[in-house]
């Protein structure tokens, strides 16, 4: 292989070419062979092309992600320069190569300088690229963020879209890599921590501890099974102070037996009663996470009903 002396001599010695023409190609072929130092291979993108000078921090970084790792305290990265894998040629940001024309990936951003091999759409009110095509989304004003045209988005946000987390791993969801969306509760929830939530029976906000999805379905089907089968009475714990609950109506206990249960019955002033624990049913304080609020209801196994809202996303109470 020529060395870049010899191949700059046989351009100045090239009688065909004029002085301009001569200097021109004396300079694309020195830009080749200035090579930025090699960095870290990328795990964020795939792309054929590397070496980013950000003359914005006067570094070299293999994307925009990788640079904001780097230098966190970077508001606005800018890239001046790029590198071709192929051919190592250093040129200006584009979709594909100066010099040999391959193209670095499948999608490419000049604002953000972004390669990737998914589908991207700039939003210019978020400031960034989403995931998709132009005409598979839509930007919400009232929560300031985009959202897929079939995601039957609801604006129930309760703070700013930019500084929301992802309330199962809480990493950033304003821009992320993957679609998010906000739940019932106002938080936000990667796509795919939600869908590791659902296949892990797992639908529970993990800030406020809220049903990150429309439960209703799955609590009739618990109140039906509840209804099905009785909580077994070797199961139940009867103390003095505790409520029970009996057919007559609810049991203040005042005194408690191998077998049997006294206490006060109802508001009526000295009246006592005594029950067999199978004829009774233990009642439990407990806090429903869904509606805020405090009730007195049937302890079972399979779950303890919110008395108010119906719902089992509840807490029980010392």
């Amino acid at each position: 292989m020529s060395t870049l002396k010899e191949k700059i001599m046989a351009i100045n010695g090239d009688p065909q070419l004029s002085k301009e023409e001569k200097n021109k190609a004396i300079q694309k072929l020195m830009s080749r062979n200035i090579v930025p130092e090699t960095t870290e291979s990328c795990t964020h993108y795939t792309k054929q092309c590397s070496r980013f000078f950000f003359d914005c921090c006067q570094t070299h970084d293999s994307c925009v992600r990788c640079h904001r790792e780097h230098c966190p305290d970077c508001k606005t990265p800018h890239v001046s320069t790029i590198v071709c894998d192929m051919c190592e040629c250093v040129q200006s940001p584009q979709h594909q190569c100066q010099e040999c024309g391959v193209v670095f990936q499948k999608s490419y951003c000049a604002i953000c300088f972004l390669w990737t091999d998914k589908d991207i759409t700039h939003c210019l009110e978020c400031g960034l690229c989403r995931v998709g095509k132009s005409d598979e989304l839509f930007h919400c004003h009232v929560c300031g963020v985009c959202f897929s045209k079939t995601s039957n988005h609801t604006c129930i946000a309760k703070k700013d879209t930019r500084e929301m987390q992802c309330s199962m791993c809480l990493e950033p969801t304003f821009d992320a890599q993957q679609g998010y969306s906000i739940t019932q509760c106002g938080h936000s929830i990667h796509a795919t921590c939600m869908q590791n939530a659902i296949q892990n029976n797992i639908y529970k906000c993990g800030i406020c501890r809220k049903s990150i999805l429309d439960m209703t379905f799955q609590w009739t089907m618990m109140q039906q099974e509840i209804g099905f089968q009785e909580m077994p009475v070797e199961y139940m714990r009867f103390s003095v102070g505790d409520t029970a609950k009996s057919k007559y109506g609810l049991l203040k206990i005042t005194r408690v037996e191998e077998d049997r249960v006294s206490g006060k019955l109802g508001l009526t002033p000295n009246s006592t009663a005594t029950f067999s624990k199978r004829h009774l049913k233990q009642m439990i304080d407990v806090y429903c996470n869904d509606c805020d609020q405090r009730s007195l209801t049937t302890i079972h196994f399979i779950g303890n009903m919110c008395a108010l809202c119906g719902g089992f996303n509840t807490s029980r109470l010392s």
